[in-house]
């Protein structure tokens, strides 16, 4: 989407393409404790997406549809797809750091169904709403990333995203591939809202650290 500074941000969005660092003496460390939480709830969504992913496997085989996968793999991504060209055409103005929170917990909300449904059909509406969120919480992150590192940090900061969103994916295809082993695909597919929560979970927290410190130093930059 395309964004605009806000009041305290550091830098724009345009900055992003053609910048290089300047200098090694003008590099700092990226990552402080507000941007350590942003990417733990970028782990949070890697592990919800395989979580899904892997259950979606498990319950159609055991619903004797394997195949079935397929559709319900489609489905999400095509929602996820869709909802990137809706909010990527959005030129919004609010603070990015509040965009990623409320991005987080939409994505939180729109996970609920998946965990609770039963039987093919609803099993695939329910992963199309699940994948309404996820572009948009993505978009947002990225967003939060540009105006809020220096130019020379920004490749630094763009690749913290997606490894963070790696270790999620791995963690949760191990995680939901031991719970279905043991409680079996419905029962493990409930985990679904636990590790959903993660993203709206630290998100929230990072909130409040960035409210706390704007309070507690309130001429500085964002």
């Amino acid at each position: 989407s395309r964004v605009t500074e806000p009041e305290g941000g550091r830098a724009s969005a345009s900055t992003v393409a053609g910048t290089h660092p300047t200098s090694g003496s003008a590099r700092s460390r990226w990552i402080d404790a507000e941007r350590a939480l942003v990417l733990l709830a970028m782990v949070g969504l890697g592990a919800t997406l395989n979580a899904i992913l892997v259950s979606t496997v498990a319950v159609t085989e055991a619903l004797g549809r394997p195949g079935f996968a397929s559709v319900v793999f489609t489905l999400n991504s095509g929602a996820s797809f869709l909802a990137a060209i809706v909010v990527g055409r959005m030129v919004l103005r609010s603070d990015p750091r509040r965009r990623v929170t409320v991005g987080a917990g939409m994505y939180l909300l729109t996970v609920i169904p998946f965990a609770l449904v039963d039987g093919l059909g609803p099993l695939a509406v329910a992963a199309t709403v699940a994948g309404l969120a996820i572009a948009p919480l993505f978009i947002q992150v990225n967003a939060y990333v540009a105006v809020t590192s220096r130019p020379e940090q920004l490749t630094e900061a763009f690749s913290w995203v997606p490894a963070a969103v790696g270790v999620g994916l791995a963690v949760g295809s191990a995680a939901m591939g031991a719970a279905i082993d043991r409680v079996g695909p419905d029962r493990a597919r409930l985990a679904v809202l636990l590790v959903g929560s993660l993203p709206a979970v630290f998100a929230a927290l990072g909130e409040v650290r960035s409210l706390a410190r704007r309070r507690s130093h309130p001429g500085g930059g964002g």
